[in-house]
């Protein structure tokens, strides 16, 4: 199973969450964010130079509920990256579907150039002018989806650290060889009984089997997910149930304590990581592959020893 195409749907909503059209106005940005659950929108603008966090702030106490605040922030957060990576696209060309019937046409990016005006060109050839932002909102998504790492799909851009420092996804997961996704809250009965058990498996294995582990929360409140994270040694997915609930249905996760582990390249390995660290504390069958996935590991070391014999022999 491949997580990361299971993902890719998730990482389309993640990108636009809170916002319904982003631009970048030279060095600033600007977006229309939604502010409440009829819809309603207010421009949010992040002028060159200003403090993300002071700005943030501001806009959320003035537009949403005080309960909302924290969540309005990291929304905004999030949507700030995702405008501010929009400017560092690579090149690229993806075949885009413009008809009904099948119809394929290439879509090009350019390095450096506004991929949203690209895009607005692009749709203006193939949708009528009252859908153009639309379609150009959707490619601009699917440009950005390319460009994502697996973790980047997962868990969005970034993670907070074990010590409460938000930091990039990939340079946190960066050379892990085996990747824990912990689904878990604080107000959950076995999870307070399961996540004690699991920090001494991960003190043992985390240098020994370069693994992570990345705990996705479902606490009810910030202040309950920052508590519980205090509780936990390795980073945490940003406080979002959101995206929590866009994770559980993508990945099948209907209870609490879950717990998956991944490969490198985002494979699935065990969705019964729950069962199978309660059986083994020791982590003497980690990572807790199938015979299955034993067995075509080792077809596929042998293809690979025998592919560089041949070169070397070439």
């Amino acid at each position: 199973l491949e997580v990361v195409s299971a993902m890719t749907g998730l990482a389309r909503r993640a990108v636009w969450l809170w916002c319904v059209v982003g631009v970048a106005i030279g060095a600033d940005i600007a977006f229309d964010a939604i502010v409440d659950a009829n819809g309603k929108t207010a421009r949010f603008l992040l002028a060159e130079g200003a403090d993300v966090e002071a700005t943030t702030t501001e806009f959320c106490e003035r537009y949403v509920n005080a309960s909302l605040v924290a969540t309005c922030k990291t929304a905004l957060r999030e949507q700030i990256e995702v405008l501010e990576a929009q400017r560092q696209l690579p090149s690229m060309t993806l075949d885009v579907q413009v008809s009904a019937d099948g119809k394929v046409a290439k879509f090009e990016h350019v390095a450096g150039r506004d991929v949203r005006d690209e895009a607005e060109a692009f749709c203006s050839n193939y949708v009528s002018p009252e859908d153009v932002s639309k379609c150009a909102s959707r490619l601009v998504m699917q440009a950005q989806v390319e460009n994502m790492s697996v973790w980047e799909r997962l868990f969005g851009s970034s993670l907070v650290s074990a010590a409460g420092v938000p930091t990039k996804v990939d340079d946190a997961l960066a050379g892990k060889k085996h990747v824990g996704i912990l689904f878990a809250a604080d107000w959950c009965g076995p999870c307070r009984q399961f996540v004690p058990k699991l920090i001494k498996l991960y003190d043992k294995l985390r240098r020994r089997d370069r693994l992570e582990i990345v705990w996705v929360s479902a606490s009810r409140s910030p202040e309950a997910y920052r508590a519980y994270a205090a509780q936990m040694p390795w980073p945490a997915m940003t406080y979002s149930p959101e995206r929590l609930s866009a994770l559980q249905q993508a990945l099948g996760v209907v209870g609490f304590p879950t717990l998956l582990f991944l490969d490198a390249d985002g494979r699935l390995i065990t969705a019964d990581g729950v069962k199978e660290v309660n059986s083994d504390p020791f982590g003497l069958g980690f990572p807790y592959r199938s015979p299955a996935q034993s067995l075509q590991n080792l077809r596929r070391t042998i293809g690979n020893l025998f592919n560089a014999f041949r070169r070397r022999r070439a």
